[in-house]
């Protein structure tokens, strides 16, 4: 069901708008939200780089209140960002995790 999704006409045609005919899928997630809340709570971020797309595709409904996508208005037009400098503990632990997941947060 996963390959379905992801080779589904509408998406092919949001991707290769993007990045032309030749694509690749890299890799697939799902990524679960038990209720009640939980989980690891992402910074502001670019995920992948210039020659990659993220596509987040919900398989249930959300909101600002259990977890929907934020973003930060016109950000995708300022390019890369430098990657945030790691300074604590707390913030090598966050940075590792998130490395692990290819999320890499800006300043």
């Amino acid at each position: 069901w996963m390959w379905a999704l992801a080779t589904h006409a509408t998406v092919l045609s949001m991707v290769e708008g993007s990045l032309g005919k030749d694509v690749q899928l890299y890799a697939s997630q799902l990524h679960r939200k038990a209720p009640g809340g939980g989980g690891h709570r992402l910074p502001f971020h670019q995920d992948g780089n210039e020659r990659g797309r993220t596509l987040w595709i919900c398989l249930d409904p959300v909101d600002s209140r259990n977890g929907g996508l934020q973003v930060l208005a016109g950000w995708h037009a300022k390019g890369r960002m430098p990657l945030m400098r790691v300074e604590t503990d707390e913030a090598l632990h966050d940075a590792e995790y998130f490395a692990s997941h290819n999320v890499f947060g800006v300043d």
